[in-house]
């Protein structure tokens, strides 16, 4: 936004890094806040294909281990 007005305003060109350098130390009087924000998406954890951890054998009901099926 900074440098399409600079541009508009036939001023000299200037890299995004100077632009935020002199945001930062109060050279241009912009608050902050209006900045836009980008930043990197994330990414999910794949869950397909996995199975899901259950109750240990050892730690399952005593009738458990008695069935026959």
């Amino acid at each position: 936004q900074i440098s399409g007005r600079y541009q508009l305003e036939q001023k000299p060109m200037v890299a995004f890094k100077t632009i935020y350098n002199w945001l930062y130390t109060g050279l241009i009087d912009l608050d902050l806040s209006v900045l836009r924000r980008k930043g990197r998406t994330r990414q999910l954890k794949e869950t397909r294909g996995r199975f899901r951890i259950g109750t240990p054998i050892a730690k399952r009901p005593k009738e458990v281990r008695n069935r026959e099926t």
